[in-house]
């Protein structure tokens, strides 16, 4: 999985809550990053015990970056890339795209 600067691009005219990308509401013209904060996720099969997909992940993409996250098949990849994309929500920790949650 790659995590590419392409969906924050500061040419991109989007925005999320009327802070333009490549901005964090507390500093506007900041570096744009995406922050991973201690993030864990547990999920609840039909049937038997609850299943830890990912537990207490920590990292930052700056600016203009490109991060691959490599492993063996199911060991959490897609897991963090639907975190990270806002598909799933963690279970615990936090996770800020240009200083927003």
């Amino acid at each position: 999985m790659t995590f590419s600067r392409n969906w924050l691009s500061r040419d991109s005219k989007a925005d999320v809550a009327g802070v333009e990308v490549g901005q964090t509401a507390e500093n506007p013209g900041s570096v744009p990053v995406i922050s991973i904060n201690r993030v864990s996720l547990e999920y609840r099969p039909a049937q038997g015990p609850a299943v830890l997909a990912l537990q207490d992940i920590s990292f930052e993409v700056p600016q203009r970056s490109v991060v691959s996250v490599v492993g063996p098949s199911s060991c959490g990849k897609t897991t963090l890339l639907k975190l990270a994309s806002r598909v799933l929500k963690p279970t615990a920790g936090s996770i800020l795209i240009d200083g927003i949650p």
